[in-house]
């Protein structure tokens, strides 16, 4: 129990998205507390005085089983015959209060503990950045995503486990009192708030909110597979089929899974399964960027990163730049030139994806790296002409290479230096982005 309420508290950490676990296991403990009885095997009158005499005689089709009663839960089943000992018959004890506060009060608590020490102390920590969420415009009231959803939910499973997966979820969710309706209600617990208030269009990577789901999703799936081959009879061709389907369904989300993961996704469209975040299917550069800023730009030059809600965010510029940028996240393409024209009179180095290049036409930036992948530029770095800083045009791979060779960090950074007059210039360009933020969603709600 102390181990399971310690993987609890890690899970409540681990995103803002983590609450659907806990609020499951409430419904689980507290339904557990109303009726004492649950887990306790039911005893009755030794009939030979034989320890198998706990068991009740069970008759199912045709075969001699024995049947442990577990109150509101699937029965335990062995064959007839069988030498049960003491520890084999009592398999689930029952649970009290005192396992309740092991197994959640205590690791809830532990972990708004935690939430609320990174509130006072680290800025706001997890709810700051999940209230921090409706001012960036990625939260609200999303039902244009209703229509999205099988799509995505493709993207988890593949093609024919995502429907096996679909169906279970919805023929388990009315199967009342059962331990499949519990892994139902965790998955529509994940999947809701994800689905429903969170705009995919702004987050740019939906997908990795979907894990608790997927998971038991998934675990749905597979048993839903298994009961409907043994609710068939026997070598029946019905059952060899359906069997077959449950395999090619695994083998097409395994080999999916793969293909995405160690792969380039060169299977999607064969498999459906494209979970990899875009910036993960391809080298972005800001490790080469990197490179060049540590090695030819001066400390004391202020650096802006044009990202939309993927690319070089402000945490992945910081790591790879050694110093404290312009960066945020989560900001809307949309915006773009208009916070270059108000924040471009403050930086000494813009920092753009390949495809965003035509911000810099006619502004006092001059191209001075252009970071390439086979030839083909995937971002640039732009200073002013009187830093004379030198001209670089070199392969990705080069470029990274060199930094890992000089640069690779050793220790976590506790502290990035940062050029003077920054913190003025930050405060800025976060208002600028809150300002611009704020006038796109307006929009966007007078055209609707």
């Amino acid at each position: 129990m102390a181990l399971a309420g310690a993987s609890l508290l890690t899970h409540c950490l681990s995103n803002v998205y983590s609450f659907a676990l806990p609020a499951t296991l409430i419904l689980l403990w507290a339904g557990a507390l109303r009726n004492k009885n649950v887990g306790q095997v039911v005893r009755r009158p030794p009939a030979d005085g034989s320890p198998a005499a706990f068991l009740q005689p069970h008759d199912t089709r045709g075969r001699s089983t024995l049947r442990l009663r577990l109150c509101n839960d699937l029965p335990y089943e062995e064959k007839a015959g069988h030498a049960f000992s003491v520890r084999e018959r009592i398999l689930a004890p029952a649970v009290g209060f005192r396992h309740a506060a092991i197994g959640l009060v205590g690791p809830c608590t532990a972990a708004l503990a935690v939430i609320a020490a990174c509130w006072w102390w680290t800025g706001h920590g997890q709810i700051g950045h999940l209230l921090a969420k409706q001012q960036r415009g990625t939260a609200g009231l999303q039902l244009d995503q209703i229509a999205r959803l099988p799509a995505v939910w493709s993207t988890q499973f593949g093609y024919l486990f995502g429907l096996a997966a679909a169906a279970a979820l919805t023929t388990y969710s009315f199967a009342g009192g059962s331990r499949k309706q519990l892994l139902a209600i965790w998955a529509w617990l994940g999947l809701l708030p994800v689905w429903l208030l969170a705009d995919w269009d702004r987050i740019g990577y939906p997908e990795a909110y979907f894990i608790e789901t997927a998971y038991a999703a998934g675990l749905l799936g597979a048993i839903l597979i298994v009961d409907a081959c043994r609710r068939l009879p026997a070598r029946a061709l019905p059952r060899y089929v359906l069997a077959a389907l449950g395999v090619l369904a695994f083998a097409q989300m395994a080999i999916g899974t793969a293909d995405d993961c160690l792969g380039q996704g060169r299977l999607a469209n064969f498999t459906g399964i494209a979970n990899k975040p875009a910036e993960l299917r391809h080298d972005i550069g800001a490790k080469a960027a990197g490179w060049y800023v540590r090695t030819y730009v001066p400390a004391s030059a202020i650096i802006l990163c044009l990202h939309d809600n993927k690319g070089m965010e402000a945490s992945v510029a910081e790591y790879y730049l050694g110093r404290r940028v312009l960066a945020g996240y989560d900001q809307p393409a949309e915006t773009l030139p208009a916070l270059l024209a108000a924040v471009r009179d403050d930086a000494g180095v813009v920092i753009v994806e390949a495809d965003r290049e035509s911000l810099l036409a006619g502004t006092q930036f001059a191209s001075v790296c252009t970071i390439r992948d086979r030839g083909r530029p995937i971002r640039y770095v732009y200073a002013r002409p009187a830093m004379s800083l030198p001209q670089v045009d070199q392969d990705i791979r080069v470029l990274n290479q060199e930094y890992d060779r000089s640069y690779r960090p050793t220790h976590v950074p506790i502290a990035l230096p940062a050029a003077p007059g920054f913190d003025r210039c930050l405060s800025k360009y976060q208002n600028v982005c809150g300002t611009l933020k704020r006038q796109l969603r307006m929009e966007l709600r007078n055209r609707s």
